[in-house]
């Protein structure tokens, strides 16, 4: 720049001594963002002076203004586009001083891998243009650093989409100013001689990544959101989507959808999108990136996920089918395949699947023939036919897109009456189906013995859930833990599986006696008496024994720390907690007596005690159902049973919905009748209704004469508060604990 205005200066001296009236400018390029002018007067003879009185002329130097721009691009339900172009102003813009008729917009698009090839060379349509104060889109204000120049979100051949036929494309956009002037807030106004674009910016596009492994091209996201291993979303993208490695992920958002920051705030995981893997050599390749994140501790081996679309579709099959064991969920979308054959199918046997399809795809007969033909094999699939391809939310606010295009609604809108969303579904989906809950007891003082394996239950694709012994390393304990008595939990690290271990720890204290001091007399004998009457509950007219008594807890909550009151009880869960007010020792039979209660099965030895009990039995099949979950007439003829209670066959049941011919109408008026289990404020039992979690343990309590516990100030779980109406009864099934029977019923927390 010294050596311009030396030479302009230079040059200025020149013409004045040459007489030579001239404007001589001289402008860099763009990229130098520099312009040099001489100006000088009108013509006119110099006046000569002596050289001793010459003064210098006077030169004005001007630099031309560039401002920089960046494409704002933006991934769409159905593909990328630049969504806006974003101009920084350098300082405070006057947002009033704008106009879209002020600008311009021009782009030329060739194909990354091929940049002689045009795909695009016009105008884009400007819808608004807008200051904002971030350097991004959606947050206009009236003055700002930046201009954005905000582009339509929908269209097709207009030079907005950023990729088509398979290819992604070099974007170069040409920005040209008309208006009168921008001006800032400094009074200052400013007519750009240009724009320079500097950059590309697709917020989630940009997390991904690009890699080759042994030949297989693949993007893929790994999310910063948590700590540990993830689980993983394995995308196979469509047929004609795989010209080149940008595209699997631009074309729809089937790789993206699962790294948009809403769904990476509730559901954090990784995403793998490999390109044209559609054979078996291909999926072993897959499978050797997921082992080495496996064992860099990337990913969570029992929570790995298989979608796609079209022939990701039929490429999500060839996966199953190569290693059907592998996924905990699989959800392939108008696939071009399926399993193949029966084997095929039956090693799925029990993978929770979901297959999509619209009615008016042309793989759709297909696709439901497939189905129709395997899932006679499947224990947890489910078809979902859509009856139009639809995207209500903006940008498309109710488009209609081609029959084949299922992915669009499934990946992003549609809601399941049954299963809901896809991603809320396949996030619920583990291999681990539970870990064994683990209690021990001590003395205030001693160390307790954690067991050096727990029980978990994994679920295996072909055969179903099976109990193994796993090796667990406990947490340190902090001996202030169990130095006093009370109670506390301890994680352990589960060898395999990213859940932990928990094992409730009970620190008991010797035995205490406590005598029994009787209340104090009336001092007015001649007062009336106006203790009210109580319920018929253990103990009650009686005094209460001479000393501090003891319940064990029977019942857990769930690895959130919540107990879900309302949630209905399965038998296998019911014959546990019974068993364990039974005092069942815990050891485990042979072979059992259902056939589908296999000796592995969590709930085996439990399943087996209570039979031979006489409280709970199988159906005329043979089978036990231990997922099924337990209804209130059910419940109602176990505790009849239990406390051999009994009813006249046929006799007036006091529940509106309970008919004398009702197969338990017997066992529901006489558990009634014992005040064991009551009916609705309406005057219905309910008798096929599921029992939830709340009331079963109030049954339990008053089948075996615990409870209800007073004196609780702090709830042991955040979903049931003091002010639940089975506080004191979930309480009481819930703590270990000491106590002394209560005058008036129930018992009193020492």
């Amino acid at each position: 720049m010294v050596k311009k205005k030396l030479i302009a200066t230079l040059m200025a001296f020149l013409m004045l001594t040459l007489h030579l009236p001239a404007v001589i400018a001289a402008e860099d390029p763009p990229e130098t963002a520099s312009d040099t002018v001489l100006e000088e007067g009108p013509e006119a003879v110099p006046e000569i002076v002596p050289e001793t009185e010459l003064e210098p002329a006077t030169v004005t130097v001007t630099e031309a203004v560039y401002l920089p721009f960046i494409l704002r691009n933006e991934n769409f339900a159905f593909h990328e586009r630049t969504d806006a172009v974003i101009i920084d102003a350098g300082k405070e813009v006057d947002g009033s001083s704008l106009s879209k008729d002020d600008f311009e917009a021009h782009v030329r698009q060739t194909r990354i891998v091929d940049p002689d090839y045009v795909a695009y060379d016009g105008p884009r349509e400007i819808i608004d243009v807008y200051v904002s104060q971030v350097n991004d889109v959606g947050s206009r204000s009236d003055t700002g650093r930046y201009i954005v120049i905000d582009f339509p979100d929908v269209g097709w051949g207009d030079g907005g989409s950023t990729n088509d036929g398979g290819y992604t494309f070099d974007s170069q956009y040409t920005i040209t100013y008309k208006g009168s002037g921008i001006k800032f807030t400094d009074g200052t106004t400013l007519v750009p001689d240009g724009f320079t674009q500097t950059a590309v910016v697709s917020p989630v596009l940009d997390k991904f990544k690009y890699a080759n492994h042994d030949g297989l091209e693949y993007s893929y996201f790994l999310s910063e959101e948590a700590e540990g291993p993830l689980p993983l979303v394995v995308f196979f993208h469509g047929g004609g989507q795989g010209n080149d490695i940008y595209t699997p992920i631009r074309f729809s958002n089937g790789g993206t959808v699962w790294a948009n920051p809403e769904n990476q705030a509730k559901h954090p995981t990784h995403v793998l999108a490999p390109r044209n893997a559609t054979t078996p050599e291909a999926m072993h390749k897959v499978k050797a990136v997921i082992d080495q994140w496996i064992e860099d501790g990337k990913v969570d081996p029992n929570r790995i996920y298989i979608t796609g679309f079209s022939m990701g579709g039929g490429s999500t099959w060839t996966f199953l089918q190569t290693f059907p064991d592998f996924p905990a969920a699989a959800a392939p979308l108008c696939p071009a395949g399926g399993p193949g054959n029966e084997a095929n199918a039956k090693a799925v046997a029990y993978l929770p699947l979901w297959v999509f399809v619209d009615v008016d795809d042309f793989l759709y007969e297909r696709v439901v023939e497939t189905y129709n033909t395997y899932s006679p094999f499947w224990h947890d699939s489910k078809l979902s036919i859509l009856p139009e391809n639809r995207l209500n939310n903006p940008p498309y606010n109710g488009w209609k897109f081609d029959g084949h295009a299922v992915w669009l609604p499934v990946y992003n809108e549609y809601v399941d009456e049954e299963r809901g969303m896809l991603i809320d579904w396949l996030f619920a989906q583990s291999k681990v189906r539970g870990i064994e809950e683990v209690s021990v007891r001590t003395t205030a003082g001693t160390a307790p013995v954690l067991p050096d394996k727990v029980k978990v239950d994994i679920n295996h694709n072909a055969t179903g859930i099976a109990s193994e012994e796993r090796a667990v390393v406990w947490d340190a304990i902090d001996p202030a833990s169990y130095a006093n008595p009370g109670a506390f939990t301890v994680e352990g690290t589960v060898e395999g599986v990213v859940e932990k271990a928990v094992a409730k720890v009970s620190v008991e204290r010797l035995y205490i006696g406590v005598p029994y001091v009787p209340p104090a007399p009336s001092p007015d004998p001649s007062e009336p008496d106006e203790t009210p009457e109580t319920p018929d509950t253990p103990g009650d007219g009686q005094e209460p024994d001479e000393q501090v008594l003891y319940h064990p807890a029977y019942i857990r909550g769930f690895s959130d720390g919540t107990f879900r009151p309302n949630q209905a009880i399965t038998r296998a869960e019911l014959a546990v907690l019974l068993a364990r007010n039974l005092d069942f020792g815990g050891a485990r039979s042979g072979q059992g007596t259902f056939k589908d209660v296999k000796p592995t099965h969590w709930a085996a030895a439990e399943i087996e005690y209570v039979k031979s009990a006489g409280l709970m039995g199988g159906d005329a099949q043979g089978n036990f159902r231990p997922n099924a979950p337990v209804t209130r007439a059910e419940m109602a003829a176990i505790a009849a049973r239990y406390q051999n209670l009994g009813a006249p066959a046929g006799a007036n049941p006091r529940f509106a919905d309970v008919k004398p011919t009702h197969w338990a109408a017997a066992s529901i008026e006489a558990a009634a009748a014992a005040g064991i289990f009551g009916g609705y404020g309406d005057g219905r039992f309910g008798p096929d209704n599921h029992l939830t979690r709340a009331e079963a343990v109030k049954v339990i309590n008053r089948m075996f004469g615990r409870g209800p516990l007073h004196g609780v100030t702090r709830p042991s779980w955040p979903d049931v508060p003091a002010a639940h109406w089975a506080y004191l009864e979930i309480e009481e099934a819930s703590r270990d604990h000491y106590f002394e029977i209560r005058l008036e019923g129930g018992e009193q927390i020492r």
